[in-house]
């Protein structure tokens, strides 16, 4: 379900030092989490996030993303929302994040330079 990928760590740590603030929100099982915790070592190095099932909702569900706003205090507007699935992106853009597919990680830092993250 979820594939480690070495470049997670250092890359979350390079943006943090940037000054940039970095959460996950993802559609996760109880079950799922406990089966892949090795590849989910990166989530320590993060400002915080929401794993789906300890929320009851799922992306792309416009809720969940209002709960991550909410809890962290952020603004949709000041947010880039990387996401692997198009609705996913696509419902983050229609709540005012600016959005990423992401496909590589050299193509979405590409596409977060535009958007003067980097």
């Amino acid at each position: 379900i979820v594939t480690k990928r070495d470049y997670a760590i250092p890359w979350i740590q390079e943006l943090k030092m940037k000054g940039f603030g970095v959460y996950y929100l993802s559609n996760f099982s109880y079950k799922i989490h406990m089966d892949c915790m090795d590849a989910l070592g990166f989530l320590p190095y993060t400002d915080g996030g929401i794993l789906s099932y300890s929320v009851g909702t799922i992306k792309p569900g416009a809720e969940i993303y209002r709960l991550l706003l909410s809890q962290y205090n952020l603004r949709a507007e000041e947010c880039v929302f990387l996401d692997d699935t198009f609705s996913n992106v696509e419902t983050a853009k229609r709540l005012g994040f600016h959005g990423i597919c992401f496909k590589t990680k050299k193509l979405a830092e590409e596409e977060m330079l535009k958007l003067g993250v980097g």
